[in-house]
């Protein structure tokens, strides 16, 4: 799995920068605020669409579409089934309705739950795919959509604030993400030499067991788009609480 070299230097900027003060759309909440997790849950939604439409003054690109190089699932690796699906030039949408549910501090081991709700995830983009899926031999080549439907996503994470030439910094371990959604929906274009009868049943196959395709996609493509939307999010949120 490849991420795009601006995502990289999202990653890193966006949870280190600490030469720049708080922008005015991180509010925060005081640490013995008896109502701290809705505090922080309320900044927290109130700085997402802030931070999703990107903010140049902190290096922060657009998120939605978040713009991914490449992703791939290959067999062995994170998965169990026979497969190797590669998606290139993917654009995955859906973060800018984000809606933080739950927020949950220990503020003395340093550990942090989250839990959003995000009505519509749809990642598009130019796939390559053969091997056995769920069993079914599958291989061609075109354009992929898959869509998930009322997804909540989980998130927990150990963090600590470093202090690293005068500057705090802020440093996330042990992350843990896992998705949830009511459905899914996927259409793979050009299966099979483009045999359109073929491609047709195919597809209805991967819906009617969707469930199950998501498990074995979500190792690697639906953990890799959560952690970097939580990792801006958690940035916010983390802030809010200091």
């Amino acid at each position: 799995m490849r991420y795009s070299s601006l995502i990289l230097f999202v990653l890193c900027t966006g949870v280190t920068n600490g030469a720049l003060p708080l922008p005015s759309y991180i509010k925060p909440c005081a640490r013995n605020d008896p109502k701290l997790y809705e505090c922080s849950a309320k900044h927290g939604n109130d700085a997402i669409p802030h931070i999703i439409k990107g903010d140049p003054k902190y290096k922060l690109p657009s998120l939605d579409p978040l713009k991914i190089d490449e992703i791939k699932v290959a067999e062995g690796e994170r998965t169990q089934a026979g497969f190797t699906l590669v998606v290139k030039d993917a654009s995955i949408y859906g973060a800018k309705d984000m809606h933080v549910e739950k927020v949950e501090y220990d503020l003395n081991r340093k550990h942090i739950f989250h839990q959003v709700f995000v009505p519509r995830v749809e990642i598009i983009g130019k796939y390559e795919v053969y091997g056995r899926l769920l069993l079914l031999p599958i291989n061609g080549h075109g354009d992929i959509n898959i869509t998930l439907d009322n997804c909540r996503i989980t998130y927990d994470a150990d963090f600590s604030y470093e202090t690293i030439d005068g500057k705090d910094h802020i440093s996330q371990r042990n992350q843990k993400t896992q998705a949830n959604p009511e459905n899914m929906h996927i259409k793979l274009t050009n299966l099979f030499n483009g045999d359109k009868m073929l491609n047709k049943q195919m597809n209805e196959f991967l819906n009617q067991n969707w469930w199950k395709v998501f498990n074995e996609l979500s190792p690697t493509v639906f953990s890799m788009f959560t952690r970097i939307i939580f990792t801006m999010v958690v940035y916010s949120l983390i802030q809010c609480c200091r």
